[in-house]
Order: structure tokens, then C-alpha cells, then sequence
């Protein structure tokens, strides 16, 4: 969302939320962590930042007019903008419209112009990272299930065990043939083998197999394959 925002009539006016709401979070709380969460659709943009506010509470500082500003600003493009204090915290909540104009920048101070966008500039690369680093979780993570088998389940396998029951416990479908890098034995004669990620989870990377093999449906071998020296 935030690789939209920087190309995107929206992005300034978002940029213009995060920079105030933590402005006013170094003001009023310097040492407590920022949250920062965002959700959308079609038509807007949900942007909610909190912080936790010292005990006791700041004061408010007379004559801070900068969520004043931002609000009025976002209410002439039919956002919204609510900023409050409750239970320990400060929250800043906004609503930005997907149709929301360009901000005139010459109505912004050069400083507020330069720090939205050097917020932008560290944001969407972090987001770019997560979300590859997501992709890459959920492409193991679908690998595993398809072929995956943890030690642990693999030992409460054993010969004789009919194929109903060894589905129970292997349930991914496995291969038809193991990773070229295997050094897998011949199979029994006859026999029809199914080959696994010996894994723990998504994020076990280890190379090792196991081989379940069948024979007229009663599991007659099964055995951990390694990669070849």
C-alpha cells in the first residue's frame, strides 16, 4: 500500500498524517514506541498510529494547531481525522480517500514537504522487503504442505501399517521420484514409493528425504534418504 501511496494523488496526505502524528508523538512521548497500522479498499485509506504516553500525562501545549490543520485538511477532501488520549495511550486515526487531490505543496512548510517523502523513502523499501520476505514464507509454506513429512510423524510410521493408516499421519501427497540430489536405494521389487521433505515446518530448509513404499496397499518399507556426499 505504501509502494501505491508514493505514486498516488493519496500519498502526500498520508505522508502528511504519519509526519504529524509523529511529531506529536516525540513531542509528548520521546521514549515510548510508535505503532503504526493501515488497512484499505477500493475507496480509502485506514491509518491508525499510537503511542504510550508517559505517567503522568503531558500537558497539551498551548497554541498546537498542527492536528487542528491536518484535520481541516482532510475534511476538505472527505476524510477524516480523530485524535485522543485513552487508556494509557494517544491515538491518531484517519481516514483518506483514494480520490483525494494532490496536496498544493506551496501551502506546506519546505520542512513538512521534505520529511513526509524521507519517511516514504525508508517505509517503502522496508514494505517491499516484508512483503517479499512474505512471499517467500507462503511459497514454503505451500511447498510443505505438498510435500512435507516431520521426523516426528515419520516415526510414528511402521511397517505393516496399511495405506489409510500411513495417510492419516503423512498426509501431503509427496513425489514420484526424489530430489535429483538423493542418494536413494532401489525399492523393493514391486513396490510403489512416495517421496517427502523430511521437515519440521516451513522453515526447516534441510535437504534430507523419506521414502514410503507400498505393496498391494500395506506399507512395506520406509526409509530417510540423504543427499549425495
Amino acid at each position: 500500500m505504501l509502494a501505491q501511496a508514493a505514486t498516488s494523488s493519496w500519498g502526500p496526505l498520508l505522508a502528511f498524517v504519519i509526519q504529524e502524528a509523529l511529531t506529536n508523538a516525540a513531542k509528548y512521548a520521546p521514549d515510548s514506541a510508535v505503532r503504526i497500522t493501515m488497512a484499505g479498499d477500493l475507496q480509502r485509506v485506514s491509518l491508525e498510529i499510537s503511542t504510550d504516553l508517559p505517567d503522568p500525562a503531558p500537558a497539551r501545549r498551548s497554541g498546537a494547531t498542527g492536528l487542528a490543520s491536518l484535520r481541516d485538511r482532510l475534511e476538505a477532501q472527505g476524510g477524516q481525522l480523530q485524535a485522543s488520549p485513552s487508556a494509557g495511550r494517544f491515538t491518531v486515526h484517519a481516514e483518506i480517500p483514494r480520490s483525494a487531490a494532490p496536496v498544493a505543496l506551496a501551502s506546506v512548510p519546505a520542512t513538512a514537504t521534505r520529511r513526509p517523502r524521507r519517511w516514504l523513502a525508508v517505509l517503502i523499501p522496508a514494505v517491499i522487503v516484508l512483503a517479499f520476505c512474505f512471499g517467500l514464507y507462503q511459497l514454503q509454506a505451500a511447498t510443505y504442505r505438498a510435500t512435507g513429512l516431520s521426523p516426528a510423524s515419520f516415526s510414528q510410521l511402521s511397517i505393516g501399517m496399511d495405506r489409510e493408516q500411513v495417510e492419516a499421519i503423512a498426509t501431503a501427497k509427496g513425489l514420484d521420484e526424489p530430489l535429483p540430489i538423493i542418494d536413494a536405494p532401489l525399492a523393493p521389487a514391486g513396490a510403489q514409493c512416495r517421496y517427502y521433505a523430511a521437515r519440521n515446518g516451513p522453515l526447516d530448509l534441510g535437504s534430507d528425504m523419506f521414502r514410503l513404499c507400498f505393496s498391494e496397499g500395506t506399507l512395506v518399507a520406509m526409509d530417510h534418504l540423504y543427499p549425495l556426499d
